[in-house]
């Protein structure tokens, strides 16, 4: 994915050698909190996302992964507040990225699984049910393309998903990986997008004064 160059980017994929070196990174609350989840797959993707955000700010600021403090606000976000970056995480199945920029910015990205087609009723706008519908996209793909591109904005509005996607609305054009997505208020994302073999990845970014 070309982005631009004050936008940093970092991916991982789960490696059972890599699991130790990357629990070294976490803080002794991100072991304890790790430590109380169940289920195999949300670990995994606990430990992967945090240890791509600080293998990405660590290459940035010089200072050791682990030296870099993260801090989860009451409404989720994760912060780096040691550093002048916002950033941003996610992942899914075996990955996970993570995004750090002068200028706000999200990511999201998605495993291309097997969902109802129906599910695009609760993430369209019903202004952009044509324009969405027009796309040479297969249809089990393009719930994950509206969903990625939604969620890396609302991220980097700073709201996640607390705030409804059909509150942001698409202009896509496909062919060049971007799309242009647009608040209520009127302020204007623009979003670099790509397919990586059986997930989706998006990128979000506050434009350029």
């Amino acid at each position: 994915m070309q982005l631009p160059d004050d936008i940093h980017f970092y991916q991982l994929r789960y490696e059972l050698q890599e699991v130790a070196r990357w629990g070294s990174y976490l803080s002794t609350e991100e072991v304890e909190r790790r430590g109380l989840m169940k289920a195999e797959s949300r670990k995994q993707s606990f430990l992967l996302g945090r240890a791509a955000l600080r293998s990405l700010l660590g290459e940035l600021t010089g200072a050791a992964p682990a030296a870099i403090e993260l801090k989860v606000l009451d409404d989720g976000r994760v912060v780096a507040p040691k550093t002048p970056y916002h950033v941003s995480i996610a992942h899914s199945g075996d990955r996970a990225v993570a995004i750090a920029s002068r200028r706000r910015v999200g990511v999201d990205i998605e495993q291309i699984v097997e969902k109802p087609e129906a599910l695009l009723r609760f993430v369209l706008h019903k202004d952009e049910i044509e324009h969405v519908n027009s796309l040479p996209v297969p249809n089990n793909k393009r719930l994950f393309l509206c969903w990625t591109l939604k969620e890396a904005v609302l991220k980097a509005i700073g709201t996640g998903l607390l705030r409804s996607p059909k509150t942001v609305k698409l202009e896509i054009s496909y062919d060049l990986g971007r799309a242009n997505v647009k608040e209520d208020e009127g302020f204007l994302w623009e979003v670099r997008f790509e397919q990586q073999e059986d997930y989706m990845l998006a990128v979000a970014v506050e434009p350029a004064e």
